[in-house]
């Protein structure tokens, strides 16, 4: 999502004719190819499917429209959003298919601080192309604020399912210097849509806007380490859960094999006593002792053969 943000909003002004965005858009291709390899290798390694690797596929061929100055930018601007949204929707997914509501809470958080830099990055690309422009009609106006509105409602969700441990990391975000930049930017085109454009610098709006984009990623990346590490501790309780449970398990089944065999051992002793009592008394012995006193059935038949044995 980071990489690929990178280079569309450089692609946006370079539809426009920006020889330096297209410069530098053609740089980035390098390192969202290589995550996007990053990506299709962990999927085959863990044997998963992402439905959204099959849209940067797609990638190619608005890569050579750009190139060839025949880009539709609605088309991009269209497939792009649906790569973006697609992969949002599969951390929401995900985060909502766990039983662990503590693990679930963070990823659902980490969505939404994805979704927050997502549209922060995009409405660089409107500022953008709207500088590339000269103005910025009333169409790309709602869709800034559109945008504005979505950044902001993104960030609500997130502080509502963070913990203390990552909420701190953003809000340092929402009280720098730079984003306060942005903040007032956007409120004054909000207050002033007749604002002229122009005074605003290309270079700068660029250069601000992705060290904020920036700064929510380093967020992002706390946040997947803090995920991680509970994973692999909630994975650990759990490994040793099922440790402490087959080794009981082994406990309790030598335990019944032990108090079978013993069973098994006293019943066997016990009947071969009598038999050989009866063997005795069928000889005609009279001195046949039989030391079996168990209340049980077995005891009760050797109680009868003692009284045979008397009454001989």
């Amino acid at each position: 999502l980071q990489v690929f943000q990178e280079e569309r909003a450089l692609i946006l002004p370079a539809a426009s004719g920006d020889s330096s965005s297209l410069l530098d858009a053609r740089a980035q291709r390098n390192l969202t190819d290589a995550a996007a390899l990053d990506l299709t290798k962990f999927l085959t390694e863990t044997g998963r499917t992402l439905p959204a690797i099959s849209l940067l596929q797609e990638l190619d061929k608005h890569r050579n429209d750009l190139d060839k100055g025949q880009l539709q930018v609605q088309d991009f601007r269209r497939a792009s959003n649906q790569l973006l949204f697609s992969m949002l929707n599969h951390m929401d997914a995900s985060a909502a298919g766990l039983s662990d509501v503590a693990i679930s809470r963070k990823l659902i958080s980490f969505k939404n601080l994805s979704e927050a830099k997502v549209h922060l990055a995009r409405i660089r690309s409107l500022l953008m192309m709207a500088i590339q422009k000269g103005s910025l009609p009333q169409q790309e106006y709602a869709q800034l604020m559109t945008q504005y509105n979505s950044h902001t409602t993104a960030l609500d969700d997130y502080f509502r399912f963070a913990d203390q441990t990552t909420l701190q990391k953003v809000q340092n975000i929402l009280t720098s210097d730079d984003y306060k930049r942005i903040v007032a930017m956007i409120e004054h085109i909000n207050n002033s849509p007749e604002t002229n454009i122009n005074t605003i610098s290309e270079g700068s709006v660029y250069s601000l806007f992705t060290a904020n984009v920036n700064a929510f990623r380093q967020a992002e990346l706390f946040l997947i380490d803090n995920i991680r590490t509970q994973v692999e501790n909630e994975s650990e309780r759990k490994e040793q859960y099922l440790q402490v449970l087959f080794t009981s398990l082994i406990l309790i089944l030598l335990l019944v094999g032990f108090l079978s065999y013993y069973i098994i051992s006293l019943i066997s002793g016990s009947l071969a006593s009598l038999k050989n009592a009866a063997d005795r008394i069928r000889l005609g012995a009279t001195d046949v002792q039989i030391d079996i006193n168990s209340t049980d059935e077995i005891g009760s038949v050797a109680s009868s053969f003692r009284g045979v044995v008397k009454k001989t």
